[in-house]
């Protein structure tokens, strides 16, 4: 596991999970690319959070998913 701390510049929606919940792709200032977990409770979360300038702190999983995440 390994934490992420950055601003968010883009936020795509993808296709949701098996079980019907989203999933996003989330592109920080500094270039990194990264996932979130399906079904994972930030999903719904993530969305709040969107806003020029917020910057979160996002904990991934071993593959490298989203998985847990808060504004700082």
């Amino acid at each position: 596991m390994s934490e992420i701390v950055g601003t968010m510049e883009k936020l795509v929606r993808l296709n949701c999970s098996a079980s019907g919940n989203p999933r996003f792709r989330i592109t920080l200032t500094d270039g990194q690319v990264f996932e979130t977990q399906a079904d994972a409770a930030i999903n719904y979360d993530i969305e709040n959070w969107w806003s020029v300038g917020v910057s979160v702190r996002f904990q991934l999983s071993r593959d490298g998913r989203a998985f847990r995440g808060c504004p700082v």
